[in-house]
């Protein structure tokens, strides 16, 4: 059996290397996991009563409702996930893992309507190319004497097509949240559908509005409902907006794990194993090269010892 390297001093193991790690596995492998299974549930459910010839227009209401429900609860949290390397919002000596677990009633709104406004190197941060002084692993490794043209040029490529890729990604991103938004702000106040039998809603000229779906605006002597949107077209937007925010949510505890999966735990010691796929990326087919892609997809760092026991690649 080969010996295993001890890690070189990566903070403080107990109040921030081992919560994060937790965090980051509780989103990937258990909450990313169980709000898909709830989407697509919710899916389902409005798409097989909307096919039907005839539907009580309350219960097709409330089913369609809770589709855009689950849609915005995945949009909350891919933002609760992502915005602390974006918008960060609070001072932790022991990371960033920490605001994480604070509830911001704002965070949501910033996160998507400021996304626009955001610089390369804040997308960078976001997918995990860029620490918070700025640099990257091909920095940090480049420090140490390591030099592989075809390590820096999959980087240089992953970053400059997944920028690329998330730019157009959270257009869609913010443009779901502003549909949804008024729906989530209600629901979180104590959200009513307004049942035919107990009340009628009208336009400015007094009209019925004949819609599936209406509910009581926030704090206001009005109600929404979805215009001239479809019952299907709303089921639609709701699978595409949640699925899409529960794969940025994916991506990005996945991006942050990999680093610390390269850790062994055993009590309070910590040792060094080898780092694979340290590039993560997300982009469209065609985005990168195939040489590219085997370089990112097949790459493995492994650590050898040095003199007085440091490491390196």
């Amino acid at each position: 059996m080969a010996e295993r390297i001890p890690a070189p001093d990566i903070g403080d193991i107990q109040r921030t290397v081992l919560p994060s790690r937790a965090l980051w596995l509780t989103v990937r492998d258990t909450l990313c996991d169980a709000r898909r299974a709830a989407l697509a549930d919710a899916v389902r459910a409005a798409r097989r009563l909307a096919k039907k010839k005839k539907v009580d227009d309350d219960l097709l209401g409330a089913t369609v409702l809770e589709a855009m429900w689950e849609a915005v609860s995945c949009l909350e949290l891919a933002a609760n996930v992502a915005a602390p390397w974006v918008d960060h919002q609070m001072d932790s000596p022991h990371g960033r893992w920490a605001e994480m677990t604070k509830y911001d009633p704002s965070r949501v709104n910033r996160f998507y309507e400021s996304s626009h406004k955001w610089t390369d190197e804040r997308f960078a941060a976001l997918f995990g190319h860029r620490f918070d002084d700025g640099q990257s692993l091909v920095d940090i490794l480049s420090s140490t004497g390591f030099e592989d043209e075809r390590f820096s040029g999959a980087f240089e490529q992953a970053e400059t097509a997944t920028t690329t890729f998330l730019r157009d990604r959270f257009k869609s991103l913010a443009a779901h949240w502003g549909g949804l938004r008024g729906y989530a702000a209600a629901y979180e106040h104590g959200l009513l559908l307004v049942p035919s039998a107990y009340g009628e809603a009208v336009d400015e000229k007094n009209q019925p509005l004949s819609q599936h779906l209406i509910a009581w605006a926030t704090r206001k002597d009005a109600v929404l409902w979805p215009g001239d949107t479809t019952i299907t077209q709303l089921i639609d937007l709701a699978e595409s907006a949640g699925g899409l925010a529960i794969d940025l949510a994916d991506y990005v505890a996945d991006a942050r794990l990999r680093l610390v999966e390269s850790l062994e735990f055993d009590g309070d010691k910590v040792f060094l194993r080898p780092l694979q796929n340290p590039i993560p990326y997300w982009v469209k087919e065609g985005d990168l090269s195939e040489e590219s892609i085997e370089v990112l997809d097949r790459m493995r760092l492994n650590w050898v010892n040095r003199a007085q026991g440091d490491t390196s690649t």
